[in-house]
């Protein structure tokens, strides 16, 4: 709204310099109407002066002749007497000429004038109309800075929730598709004892403990472009790696798993230190096929579905605090990545009997000769 007050006001200003600039014209047409007048008389008086100029060298002619025929009768005359008249003919003639100049001059001046005040109202409009196209000018591209920062800002949220490739499908056609993917890894962790510890810290407490947690969880998997997170709820983080075209080896997601209880053990010697109580998780995962896509309306969210999930949420379930628990399937991609240790066949719920294994670490690879 300040912005269109702003161009009104411009315009309203525009309007008078504009009506300013007409008077001016105005009074230019008048002042240049009684030069006209004044260029008519100052013509006539000019016309005048020539005939009188004629007149003057008629009567010197006649003169002459007079002076000639004279010659015979009045050569007693002095030749002094005779070059004074012609001296006062020449000087006669001489004043003519020079006023004859003079006006010609002051035509002259006052048509320079008038030409000098019409380029001044021209560079007055131009400069006026220079003025206001520089501040329309500015006005758009600050429009369209903002406009641009608005829409870098909504990008930057829609990648905050969104993968980028759903992101970009979601505002080309304003909706996404449903796909499926053959092999994705699912991460999920859970703190262990967290109703107790809820309730040992405030509101504000927890809430800033938890933010923490997931901040870190968020840099850490931050670091690997084939990892996305997908959602928490309440105090379980969901994310997974796969979800693309490309097909990928989940070693990412279990760097990340082992980060994340790196960042929970740093957490909890620091926290016992203080002596307040703090966070430990369980993580697990596992891999399978998952159905993703973006759900909702106003608040859409995407997500991922399938029997992968479920199962992944039960090695978690299985897992212990500060390991990072595995499934089979997981196990026989990263096995020649990572040491990781068989825990046998574990009942998981409604799932049956499943193979688990604790990853220990990574392999350092053997430097070469």
């Amino acid at each position: 709204m300040a912005e269109i007050n702003s161009l009104s006001t411009d315009k309203e200003r525009l309007s008078t310099e504009k009506q300013t600039l007409a008077e001016r014209s105005q009074e230019l047409l008048k002042s240049k109407q009684q030069v006209e007048q004044e260029i008519t008389k100052k013509q006539s008086r000019l016309d005048s002066i020539a005939i009188a100029k004629e007149e003057a060298e008629k009567l010197a002619q006649e003169a002459a002749k007079v002076a000639k025929l004279r010659e015979q009768e009045y050569k007693e005359l002095s030749k002094e007497t005779l070059a004074k008249e012609a001296q006062l003919q020449e000087a006669r003639a001489n004043l003519a000429e020079a006023k004859l100049t003079e006006e010609r001059n002051q035509f002259y001046l006052l048509l320079a004038g008038a030409g000098a005040v019409f380029l001044l109202v021209l560079a007055l409009i131009s400069y006026g109309r220079f003025r206001a196209s520089r501040r329309a000018k500015k006005t758009l591209e600050d429009k369209n800075r903002v406009i641009d920062e608005e829409r870098q800002r909504s990008d930057e949220l829609l990648l905050n929730i969104l993968p980028a490739p759903i992101a970009s499908e979601l505002k080309e056609k304003g909706k996404a598709q449903a796909r499926q993917f053959p092999e994705v890894t699912v991460l999920f962790s859970d703190f262990q004892n967290f109703t107790n510890i809820a309730e040992r810290l405030s509101p504000e407490e927890l809430v800033e403990e938890l933010d923490r947690c997931f901040k870190a969880f968020d840099f850490i998997i931050g670091q690997y472009e084939d990892i996305e997170k997908i959602k928490t709820i309440g105090d379980a983080y969901m994310c997974a790696s796969g979800l693309s075209d490309r097909k990928t080896i989940p070693n990412n997601i279990i760097r990340a798993a082992l980060e994340m209880q790196e960042f929970l053990n740093e957490q909890r010697q620091e926290r016992s230190r203080l002596g307040k109580p703090y966070f430990e998780a369980r993580i697990g995962l596992h891999t399978g096929p998952v159905v993703a896509g973006v759900v909702g309306v106003n608040k859409f969210a995407y997500d991922i579905w399938g029997d992968t999930v479920n199962i992944a949420s039960r090695v978690e379930s299985n897992g212990e605090v500060g390991r990072v628990n595995i499934s089979e399937s997981t196990f026989s991609l990263v096995k020649y990545k990572f040491d990781c240790t068989y825990r046998g066949k574990l009942e998981a719920k409604n799932k049956g009997l499943l193979d688990m294994y604790f990853v220990e670490r990574e392999r350092v690879a053997a430097p070469v000769a």
